[in-house]
């Protein structure tokens, strides 16, 4: 099985037929400026299906579609980011062009779980000699990076 699709690393949009569903991981590690929520903070809309104001969302929260989403990574429901611990994502920074990649910890220590611990190294393997930044739930940083 693929874990990691190359080819939809950069799609701008959603798999057909994967919706966000329950999983709210990005309501939760995302910075949302136009409804004042930092990152790494629960936004106030989330609830346990989900979004609360999915439908009318603004437009930030319309735009980004994580990696799972995109059908990127993972094949299945067991690799959505509440499901394994991690979101990954990929974009382009506005001001240099340049493509970062990124995978955020959703709860304490998730990203060590066996699970988890293999789809970073997947990512970390389909990108390199690319670097991955990994946010851990503390807040820390760190980077991994393989050579092929």
């Amino acid at each position: 099985m693929t874990f990691v699709h190359e080819s939809r690393l950069r799609v701008p949009g959603a798999l057909e037929g994967r919706t966000c569903g329950e999983c709210a991981a990005c309501c939760t590690v995302m910075a949302i400026p136009v409804l004042a929520k930092p990152a790494r903070r629960a936004c106030d809309h989330v609830r346990r299906s989900g979004c609360g104001i999915y439908d009318e969302r603004p437009e930030p929260c319309r735009d980004f579609h994580c990696l799972w989403l995109r059908g990127a990574v993972g094949d299945g429901e067991e690799s959505r980011p509440d499901a394994l611990g991690v979101l990954f994502d990929q974009c382009a920074l506005r001001a240099t062009g340049e493509v970062v990649t990124v995978a955020c910890e959703l709860w304490a220590g998730a990203a060590a779980l066996p699970e988890a611990r293999r789809a970073i190294e997947a990512v970390v393997e389909a990108i390199a000699p690319r670097v991955l930044a990994l946010s851990r739930y503390d807040g820390s940083w760190s980077e991994l990076q393989i050579e092929r």
